[in-house]
């Protein structure tokens, strides 16, 4: 009930960029590629509607469903009525200069910022005055939300010099295989596919970009007693598996988790809904 009061309060407001990047999110299946993006945000949720009601009504419940506090909406050229809802209110940060927008990172208990380099695969925080953007090929800002307390950090902006290709993935196996061979590039061990933590992922749904933190808190402290380590948890919805990899790489937060040294077990859940696939990916250490 707790949980219901605050979403019930969580604020949103219109954003005019999300409205004026009409031509991308009139695509049938936007483009994966985050160079293709033109805003910086991330954990964007996109739906065609077809109401009477009046669309930014619909965007703004849209955004209040999706525990999201920017929403933006508008109409195709085929007629075609979309609404879209992003976690931060505004943009974080300029997606040219990688300038943060600090009045708007108040809203933040703290917040971390994380890139991927040119010249390596592993994921490095960065202190703000230090951020070389010659060096950099992605960069993504996370905060720890004040007005959401225990309910974990939101990645607010995850942005591109660089889109960093994957190879063609078509099945749960080569997924796997994927990850494994970026492991054992970086010097890593193989993760094998644990039932316990298939459950988990399954468990923790895959019909939503939300993360199910206090579930995954009582969900470690559960497995920590069959020893089994839950280390983190990734998940991402895209139109197929391919597009899952590019997403999961192309973040710095989430190509961590997968190169995790700590890591040598996984969960996979799967949902194919609409033309869309979701993957939820639960990585832990089996002692």
């Amino acid at each position: 009930m707790k949980s219901a009061l605050f979403l019930m309060a969580l604020a949103s407001y219109e954003r005019a960029d999300l409205n004026e990047a009409k031509s991308y999110f009139c695509q049938a299946s936007p483009k994966s590629s985050l160079t293709a993006k033109p805003i910086p945000d991330a954990q964007i949720q996109r739906a065609f509607v077809s109401s009477d009601r009046e669309l930014k009504a619909i965007a703004r419940d849209f955004a209040k469903d999706n525990n999201h506090r920017g929403y933006g909406y508008g109409t195709c050229p085929d007629g075609k009525k979309f609404v879209v809802s992003v976690p931060a209110s505004k943009p974080v940060l300029d997606p040219r200069t990688f300038a943060l927008d600090h009045e708007l990172l108040k809203e933040c208990q703290n917040y971390e910022i994380h890139a991927i380099l040119k010249t390596q695969d592993q994921p490095v925080a960065l202190v703000e005055k230090k951020i070389d953007t010659k060096e950099i090929a992605i960069l993504s800002v996370t905060c720890f939300p004040k007005d959401k307390p225990g309910e974990g950090p939101e990645l607010w902006a995850l942005i591109a010099h660089e889109d960093l290709s994957v190879e063609t993935i078509k099945d749960q196996k080569a997924f796997l295989n994927w990850i494994n061979a970026r492991r054992k590039k970086n010097g890593l061990s193989p993760l094998k596919v644990n039932p316990k933590l298939s459950e988990l992922a399954s468990r923790a749904g895959t019909g939503s970009l939300i993360h199910p933190h206090q579930f995954l808190i009582m969900a470690k402290a559960e497995l920590k007693g069959e020893g089994i380590e839950v280390l983190g948890e990734n998940r991402a919805i895209s139109e197929d598996m391919t597009g899952i990899a590019r997403l999961f790489w192309n973040s710095p937060q989430h190509r961590s988790l997968l190169l995790n040294a700590k890591a040598n077990a996984i969960g996979y859940a799967r949902e194919e809904s609409k033309g869309q696939t979701t993957i939820v990916l639960i990585l832990g250490k089996i002692s």
